[in-house]
């Protein structure tokens, strides 16, 4: 059976390892996060709803450097991420297409319908 010797030289290959190991964790998930689709959350309508209003109030957050739009209405996002915006309703079937496209044209997209009766 062979024992192992824990010599200076075994601690900083295995010091030297960890470090390697955790820079590269620390770019990998950099890229992770630089090249997926932003995060986008409508908080208000919070689903597919049917109302009697006439405008709908449309409200939620994004990646701030995103360009945020709903049915190619381009809305503003504040240096938090949050956006509001109202839109008219028509009678009836109502689609708005939310979408929230980075600077590397990843895109999320999100689908809400509003019955106004």
């Amino acid at each position: 059976m062979r024992s192992v010797a824990i010599t200076p030289h075994v601690i900083r290959v295995i010091v030297l390892a960890i470090i390697l190991v955790g820079i590269g964790g620390y770019f990998g998930w950099q890229l992770y996060n630089l090249f997926r689709p932003p995060f986008l959350v409508v908080t208000n309508p919070i689903g597919d709803i049917i109302t009697e209003e006439q405008v709908i109030d449309f409200s939620g957050r994004t990646q701030k450097e995103s360009d945020t739009s709903i049915n190619g209405t381009h809305i503003e996002v504040t240096d938090t991420g949050v956006f509001r915006e109202q839109f008219p309703l028509q009678d009836g079937m109502n689609v708005f297409e939310v979408r929230s496209v980075n600077k590397f044209g990843k895109e999320t997209k999100l689908i809400r319908r509003i019955i106004k009766q």
